[in-house]
């Protein structure tokens, strides 16, 4: 299962709320999606242990719907299935769809965690 190119940018410190050390940070994908996902991991970014990565921008993904696997560290991509009868709910977009009308695109997900 190939991935896709991603670059991850922090877009300040962490923020402690309840307990919780929260930090924002820019994917940058490319357009172009890979079955399988977008390589991106959050581990090792200032956390023990993530309790939550949550996907803020709705930018030019078309109408896909963005999130984050923690165990196979990637972003994937999904649309939905509105018979719901063979494939659920969700199903992973198709390889080398277009995500964007550019090259790349960005993505802003927001880290919760704890430890450290």
């Amino acid at each position: 299962m190939a991935k896709g190119d991603a670059t991850l940018a922090s877009l300040g410190t962490f923020k402690t709320h309840y307990g919780f050390k929260i930090k924002p940070f820019t994917v940058t994908c490319d357009a172009a999606y890979k079955t399988g996902g977008y390589a991106v991991d959050l581990s090792n970014r200032g956390v023990d242990t993530i309790w939550c990565v949550t996907v803020l921008t709705e930018s030019e993904q078309h109408g896909y719907d963005l999130r984050y696997d923690a165990t196979a560290k990637t972003l994937k991509a999904y649309y939905a299935d509105y018979n719901a009868v063979a494939d659920g709910d969700l199903i992973e977009v198709a390889d080398a769809a277009t995500l964007s009308s550019g090259a790349t695109f960005d993505i802003r997900v927001l880290l919760m965690g704890s430890g450290k």
